[in-house]
């Protein structure tokens, strides 16, 4: 893998941890995806194609268990 590879997948995991750890503290109100994508400052539409990417399941479904 190259560095700059290597550096973005690191950000993106990142993000994908700071996302699942909001959910799981917000579990009770379920927040909604414009929510928890400005909270890890990310687009509504780009913060769903990495975390389906990353995680395997929309972060909808995700917040359904």
């Amino acid at each position: 893998m190259k560095t700059a590879d290597f550096a973005q997948a690191c950000r993106d995991y990142d993000r994908i941890e700071k996302a699942v750890t909001y959910i799981e503290k917000n579990f009770d109100r379920q927040p909604d995806l414009k929510e928890i994508s400005s909270h890890i400052g990310l687009s509504e539409y780009h913060f769903q194609r990495l975390f389906s990417s990353w995680v395997g399941i929309s972060p909808k479904r995700f917040c359904s268990f």
